[in-house]
């Protein structure tokens, strides 16, 4: 399966006068090994403004998954 992920807040404190913009921007492909196993593979990107000031983030991952079942 493939998963898209697409964010976006905007907020003022006018109080002080700080408007802050984070976005962000995300794919994973996963994919089912077996039924216990997954595979998650991915890239994400941040990116925040804070009254001018800019950062931002990119993120690749890979994640193995099993699932765990206990019946008592």
């Amino acid at each position: 399966s493939l998963r898209l992920d697409i964010g976006y807040t905007d907020s003022e404190q006018t109080n002080i006068s700080t408007t802050t913009t984070y976005t962000n921007f995300g794919i994973t492909y996963s994919h089912q090994i077996t039924q216990d196993w997954g595979l998650d593979v991915g890239y994400n990107h941040d990116r925040l403004r804070k009254n001018g000031t800019s950062a931002h983030s990119n993120t690749v991952f890979v994640e193995l998954r099993r699932v765990f079942e206990y019946r008592p």
